[in-house]
Parts: C-alpha cells; sequence; structure tokens
C-alpha cells in the first residue's frame, strides 16, 4: 500500500443523531468543498521570494510561509468552515485571517474548524 492509499483510507463519518426511534433523521447535506489546489506565495522574512504549486514534493529547506487568498462562500446560519489538508511534507502551523489553528504533522491529515473566522469573500 502506498502514502496515498493510505491516507485515502482514512476518514471519519458523522451521523445525524435521532432525538426518539420514530422520528426520521433530516439527510445530511455533502460538504461543499472551495479547493486550495494551484498557486501558493512562498514568503521568508515576509517577502515573496516564489510561488509553488500545491499540492507538491517541496523538501523542507530552512523557515518559510506558504500563503494563499481564496473565495469563501456565504455560509449559512448551521454550516462551519474546515480547512483540511491531506498531509503536510515537514511540520505545518495553520493560520486563517492571522489566527492560528494549530499544527500538522508529518504525513497525517489535519483538518480545522476555522468558522468563527470565516468572513464571505475573499479571504
Amino acid at each position: 500500500m502506498n502514502r496515498r492509499q493510505f491516507v485515502s483510507s482514512l476518514g471519519a463519518v458523522s451521523l445525524p443523531v435521532q432525538a426518539s426511534l420514530a422520528a426520521p433523521a433530516e439527510p445530511v447535506a455533502p460538504r461543499s468543498r472551495v479547493s486550495l489546489n494551484g498557486t501558493w506565495e512562498r514568503r521568508v522574512n515576509g517577502v515573496v521570494v516564489d510561488r509553488v504549486e500545491v499540492p507538491s514534493s517541496l523538501r523542507p529547506s530552512g523557515f518559510y510561509r506558504l500563503e494563499r487568498t481564496f473565495l469563501l462562500p456565504k455560509l449559512a446560519p448551521n454550516q462551519r468552515a474546515f480547512a483540511h489538508f491531506e498531509a503536510v511534507n515537514y511540520h505545518g502551523r495553520v493560520f486563517v485571517n492571522g489566527k492560528e489553528f494549530g499544527e500538522t504533522l508529518l504525513f497525517v491529515p489535519a483538518e480545522f474548524d476555522f468558522t468563527p473566522h470565516a468572513r464571505e469573500g475573499v479571504m
């Protein structure tokens, strides 16, 4: 089994909880997705040094930051916003709108709920 097959075999499922056996569960709407694949800016000490395509196989090469803006659709009152990473090649820290949400582990999928800091439009 290669790494991609291993990563895709991991997952989580959430199911609605029924109030009683007589009441049918409401259908769960599928997640909408905003792909963050594409061109990211690589910054060293706050200065853009180049642009890289993500996903990629960047080798660790000192401290740098990858940044990207994206368009976030308007969230309904009951929706939440997550940043999901299939894997990060080395150590990573996740920020959305300047707020840190956590760290990633080497080659382990990670997901961060950033709903309280989500803003409709360009992020």
